[in-house]
């Protein structure tokens, strides 16, 4: 799977910043959805809806979530299938701090997939 993710220009997590580029080359497979870490950690790029009144429609924050590797290969395997809006949230840890939001690292969200691009 490592193989068919493209390369990207750009770090999507701060713990991928701070690796050597030698490091990055060898430790990560990343595109600009999706990255690998040490073949062990998994991470999604997200959109997070937020409702701001009065706007009818939310407003999102794109940011990125950690995922188990079950959840992050199911993602890939339906990555353009309309099919996924049948399938069910799961479990996803926030991954970026977002501003304004102090805490933000920590908190879980439940992830819904959503096949309007």
């Amino acid at each position: 799977m490592l193989d068919s993710i493209y390369p990207h220009q750009g770090a999507p997590l701060a713990e991928v910043v701070k690796l050597s580029a030698e490091d990055r080359a060898r430790q990560v497979a990343e595109s600009s959805d999706l990255c690998i870490i040490e073949g062990k950690r998994f991470f999604i790029r997200a959109l997070l809806p937020l409702l701001v009144k009065p706007q009818e429609y939310p407003y999102y924050i794109g940011l990125w979530v950690e995922v188990s590797q079950a959840n992050f290969e199911r993602v890939y395997q339906l990555w353009d299938s309309e099919d996924q809006i049948y399938e069910p949230p799961f479990s996803a840890q926030i991954a970026n701090e977002i501003p304004g939001m102090d805490g933000s690292l920590v908190m879980t969200q439940r992830f819904l997939l959503n096949s309007s691009r």
